[in-house]
């Protein structure tokens, strides 16, 4: 315990005998944290898209039309093969999948809701995190 109070002791010393050291210790922190707070962000804009509609409904393609009225979703294209889109996904041509299963017209018709899958490419851990939430 003395030898850490003997080595905070000397650092203060040390911090208040050099002046140049002061400013470094408290004014480039917060420089930092005002220039760098505008370099980081954490909006996505154009998330590529490949659809698999395997239902080929009104409802299917209403949901598919929602993705591309929102400025966060560009819809690459679509596809019935499973294949051709995760070589799409893996190729970076797309970053999610959005598979929409035979039957969602009637069971959102008949139960209310219904399930989708999206698979999404998680190279980019942050864009996959984002782009999931």
């Amino acid at each position: 315990m003395r030898t850490i109070s003997y080595i905070i002791r000397k650092e203060f010393i040390q911090i208040f005998r050099n002046k140049t050291m002061l400013p470094m210790i408290f004014i480039l922190p917060i420089v930092q944290l005002l220039v760098l707070v505008y370099t980081a962000t954490f909006e996505m804009k154009h998330i590529d898209m490949v659809v698999v509609d395997n239902d080929l409904s009104r409802d299917s393609r209403r949901l598919v039309s929602k993705f591309e009225g929102s400025p966060f979703f560009y819809v690459n294209g679509f596809t019935s093969s499973m294949e051709e889109a995760n070589e799409l996904l893996t190729t970076d041509e797309a970053h999610i999948i959005l598979v929409i299963p035979r039957g969602f017209g009637k069971d959102l018709i008949k139960e209310g809701h219904t399930d989708i899958q999206l698979l999404v490419n998680a190279i980019n851990a942050t864009t996959a995190g984002l782009t999931y939430a």
